[in-house]
Parts: structure tokens; C-alpha cells; sequence
């Protein structure tokens, strides 16, 4: 059984700073021979995301990747607009879409799809959403992802007031 933190191994592959995230992922081929699925992070984040509830849900629906979908608040307030007219102001709402929250759960059926010198968001992801094999799996606790210094500095304070 799929057990975080029991039967897992983190390992850091430097894989180059020049290739591209799928090629990263295929590089890695040879070391993951032998297990079903694997998790992949982008490792600039940190969530609350049951990886086991996840690993479950992936395997239920048979599928060569599940994302981590998120949704997050715009950085902005947003307006309704009719006439030169601010209809409506909105402070930061939670977006409509979902992002992709940086951390996968992949079966070794999608190392197919990979190519060393694609990306994994913009090649590799559709190549599989057009053979609907990725799903995702809508995280709806804690996320932060920590892209820019401000992200850091939010980061730092959160963890300063537990």
C-alpha cells in the first residue's frame, strides 16, 4: 500500500540547468524502472495535500498523470464595468479557474509521452489531455506557491506566527 513518508524515497537528481521540465522527468527513466506510479513536485510550494487521498483517487481513474488543481485568490480586486460605470468591485476574489498546484501523482505509462527536450506544461500535458490521461485532484486546503520574494516573505511570516 502507498504509505507518505513510509515507503517513499526523496531523491535530488540534478538533471542540468539548461533542460527542459519533461526532459527531467524522461532522464529520470531508468531510476524509476520497476514502480507503478510516482510523485512529482515542483518543489516551490508547500500544502496541506493528502498525498495518500491523492494516490488513491489517481489510481481509481486509471489515468497516466493526476495534477494537484488549486484554486487560488487574483491578486487584484476586479470590477463589473457597464457604461464607464463600475457595476460591481470584488476584492481579491477567488479565481473561477483552477491552477495546476505543482505536484503530481505519475504512472510510468506517461513516461511515454515525454520527450528530453519538451516541456512538461506546455508539450507533455496536452499530448496527454488529448489522450485523456490526465485528471485532476481539487486540493481545497492550505497552498502557497512560493515564486517570488513576496511569496517568501509570506511564507516567513506565516511560519513566524505558529
Amino acid at each position: 500500500p502507498f504509505e507518505p513518508g513510509r515507503n517513499m524515497v526523496i531523491e535530488y537528481k540534478n538533471t542540468g540547468e539548461e533542460t527542459p521540465s519533461a526532459g527531467r522527468i524522461k532522464l529520470l527513466e531508468k531510476k524509476l524502472a520497476g514502480h507503478d506510479n510516482f510523485v512529482l513536485t515542483y518543489c516551490d510550494i508547500i500544502c496541506d495535500a493528502d498525498i495518500a487521498a491523492m494516490h488513491q483517487h489517481h489510481v481509481q481513474l486509471k489515468a497516466a498523470a493526476t495534477v494537484m488543481a488549486v484554486q487560488v485568490h487574483e491578486p487584484f480586486g476586479v470590477m463589473d464595468i457597464k457604461a464607464e460605470r463600475v457595476t460591481a468591485f470584488n476584492e481579491k476574489p477567488l479565481m473561477r479557474h483552477w491552477i495546476n498546484g505543482g505536484l503530481f501523482i505519475v504512472n510510468k505509462k506517461a513516461l511515454g509521452y515525454l520527450k528530453v527536450q519538451h516541456s512538461f506544461e506546455a508539450e507533455s500535458m496536452p499530448l496527454l489531455i488529448g489522450k485523456n490521461q490526465l485528471v485532476a485532484y481539487k486540493h481545497r486546503g492550505a497552498w502557497l506557491g512560493v515564486d517570488t520574494y513576496k511569496d517568501l516573505m509570506l511564507l516567513r511570516s506565516r511560519s513566524e506566527t505558529k
